[in-house]
């Protein structure tokens, strides 16, 4: 009790309930957590009456509670700048009091706001910098993800995921959209490399501002996956679409013909033709109060590791490729 709410809790509460059926008005204020909740309870199932709202502090020992349960970062721990907030409209909400049965879970709309969170560079954090060779960042090392609020519904216990954006390190904007179950504890969303994620780690030019490079994240909630091995691929292709016309730097001989047939049979540009769900902006940090410094801040104290880039902007497509595949 005290790692969820902190070392003080006052609530107050008032019902009326007769055969645990009745109307119910809870105020909860702790250190960690604040909400308020006015509605009914009816055959267990709890209804609204008025909007749902929460602030959260997050805290390490809090995070890794809420983190034994839903994890699709793969974290261990997480901090947040500012409280987290939930907003969940009246209409159409129900939640099981008395039963375990998620399906009985019902949000029709939902706002979820993280805002800045601070973490490790582990789990798929450390993944994702990977499979954009970020090397000059360590294992371990304090990393900042600005998320944009989140919005959700849930039907039936599956929660659907609206796409929000996460800014990792002030620098390389990704984002997330999909599906967690809570009956079947699982889940199936998708990580994506924006167009100027992929312009900034690899040098990638000329691709659709709307542009997202998707791979897939599933598993069980607590130990969800990036596909790898997919994604390699994918960033692979893509470095070679960038400049097909590489081909006539080797000349218009047997070499340069042959490197030329080989490139226009790999096909269009990966996930060209898999629309993403649209960005909704303004991003928080995009605001003109809100733009991350010029002058990157540090995340770390200790200094981060002096390891060659595996991949720079400016080198030829052709090496960055066998790079990736080696």
């Amino acid at each position: 009790m005290a790692t969820i709410f902190g070392p003080e809790l006052n609530l107050t509460a008032s019902s009326t309930l007769t055969h645990w059926n009745g109307p119910i008005t809870l105020q909860l204020n702790s250190p960690n957590i604040r909400a308020s909740v006015k509605g009914a309870i009816t055959n267990g199932l709890l209804y609204l009456n008025d909007p749902f709202h929460m602030q959260l502090t997050l805290t390490p020992d809090l995070s890794r509670v809420i983190l034994n349960s839903v994890n699709p970062l793969s974290l261990t721990a997480i901090t947040a700048q500012a409280p987290i907030t939930l907003e969940i409209p009246a209409q159409g909400f129900t939640y099981p009091i008395f039963s375990s049965d998620n399906s009985q879970i019902n949000i029709p709309a939902g706002r979820l706001e993280l805002g800045k969170l601070y973490c490790h560079n582990e789990g798929n954090v450390n993944i994702t910098l990977g499979l954009l060779k970020l090397s000059q960042f360590s294992q371990n090392q304090n990393i900042e993800l600005w998320f944009a609020p989140l919005d959700f519904h849930i039907k039936n216990g599956v929660m659907e995921c609206e796409r929000t954006e996460i800014l990792i390190t002030s620098t390389y904007q990704v984002c997330i959209w999909g599906e967690l179950d809570f009956v079947s504890k699982k889940v199936d969303m998708v990580l994506g490399l924006t167009a100027s994620c992929l312009k900034t780690a690899f040098g990638i030019k000329n691709l659709p501002d709307d542009y997202v490079l998707q791979i897939p994240m599933k598993g069980p909630m607590d130990n969800v996956k990036i596909n790898t091995s997919k994604a390699t691929a994918k960033i692979a292709a893509l470095l070679i679409w960038q400049q097909k016309a590489v081909s006539g730097a080797l000349g218009k001989g047997p070499a340069g013909a042959l490197l030329g047939e080989f490139m226009n049979k790999l096909g269009p540009l990966p996930d060209g033709n898999s629309k993403a769900p649209p960005a909704k902006r303004p991003f928080p940090w995009e605001s003109t109060d809100q733009k991350p410094s010029s002058k990157k801040k540090k995340v770390s104290e200790a200094p981060p590791t002096k390891k060659k880039k595996l991949i720079v902007p400016d080198e030829e497509p052709l090496k960055q490729v066998l790079k990736m595949l080696r």
